[in-house]
């Protein structure tokens, strides 16, 4: 589970743990179907300026 990176009220780091990139879309939907999004991971990246992490290490 996380957080849609998408529309936070003020600037905060972004986290992606390096899984994610096996998928080609995943859905930030912050809980709610209706504020999905199909994005790949790497688009997702770039527009929020995360950083990619390993959480499992």
């Amino acid at each position: 589970g996380g957080v849609c990176p998408f529309g936070l009220p003020a600037p905060l780091p972004v986290f992606c743990d390096v899984t994610l990139r096996a998928f080609d879309e995943v859905v930030p939907a912050a809980g709610a179907t209706n504020a999905a999004v199909r994005i790949s991971p790497q688009r997702m990246v770039e527009l929020v300026d995360a950083k990619w992490v390993d959480v499992c290490q």
